[in-house]
């Protein structure tokens, strides 16, 4: 008998290539479902399968989108946070979409108890500029930075790049980002994107702090505003660091005590190495000071499902 497990649900391709479902893949690829209506409840449809949460980006209608990660099995963080930026990113691109909070909320915990990852990268994602409207919701198994990343900290390399909306958080970048990133890999983290102007603003997929005598940098305009970083600026008030929310420019980043990326499935991941120079050989001590404050932050705000 055929399960909803083994269901094979062929979408209009942009690109990617679908796979069944079955126990021994689902465990190594992401599984996605369109979400409906009946009653006034949201029902994921049969799963869809592909190699990867990119895959799946390729595959799924172009629009707004959020990614968010479960703290065990079934916690999540910050998730008004997350459904506000969805709700704000279709507003942008022109096809506003209101979120039966409560209904996300049911179908994010069903969903992240019956995958069998124990922890869990979510992508919900709604359908804007093609299939306005189709909301679908992927699940991966989250693949996080190692103990070694944290505790030597990882490389970046730089490239000229900007995003054209960056307080929308569109699916669309993630498609035109996809040559960059082939240039991730081992202790290469990600690529770091320098302005037309030689501003450093952030990463592909992350936002950028440096750090130089004892003050944090970070780019305030043309980036996008993601939810973990607004956590870290907390930590940097409520650890009384010194904060000035303006780009560190590419000729200084050579120059930097201290360096650090964030995203929701990094936290606060530090970096030693951007291109060719060397910041430092170990993680910096305010760096340390905040992921530790960061982490006690994320404890205290997680919403079980």
């Amino acid at each position: 008998m055929t399960t909803a497990f083994q269901t094979l649900i062929r979408l209009p391709r942009r690109s990617g290539v679908m796979m069944s479902m079955s126990s021994s893949t689902i465990t190594k690829s992401c599984t996605s479902w369109k979400v409906s209506t009946a009653s006034g409840r949201w029902i994921a449809g049969d799963p869809v399968i592909t190699e990867s949460m990119q895959e799946a980006t390729n595959m799924l209608p172009e629009g707004a989108y959020t990614s968010l990660r479960t703290y065990g099995k079934s916690s999540f963080l910050e998730l008004d946070g997350h459904f506000d930026r969805l709700e704000e990113t279709t507003e942008l691109l022109g096809h506003h979409v209101a979120l039966h909070r409560s209904e996300l909320r049911r179908l994010l915990g069903d969903r992240a108890r019956a995958v069998p990852s124990d922890q869990t990268i979510f992508r919900i994602t709604i359908g804007v500029q093609d299939r306005p409207g189709e909301i679908w919701l992927s699940a991966a198994p989250l693949a996080p930075p190692s103990k070694q990343d944290y505790e030597d900290g990882v490389f970046l390399v730089s490239r000229t790049k900007h995003r054209n909306n960056p307080k929308a958080k569109s699916n669309a970048f993630i498609t035109e980002s996809e040559e960059e990133r082939k240039v991730i890999g081992g202790r290469v983290n990600e690529v770091l994107m320098i302005s037309d102007d030689g501003d450093a603003l952030e990463g592909l997929s992350s936002n950028f702090f440096g750090v130089k005598n004892g003050t944090v940098f970070t780019a305030e305009e043309g980036v996008l505003p993601g939810i973990t970083r607004s956590l870290i600026l907390e930590s940097v008030s409520d650890l009384d660091i010194p904060l000035v929310r303006q780009p560190v420019k590419a000729e200084d980043l050579r120059l930097l005590d201290e360096a650090f990326v964030s995203s929701t499935s990094r936290g606060v991941l530090p970096v030693v190495k951007i291109d060719d120079g060397t910041i430092s050989h170990t993680p910096g001590e305010l760096t340390k000071m905040i992921a530790r404050n960061f982490n006690g932050r994320v404890a205290k705000k997680l919403e079980h499902l």
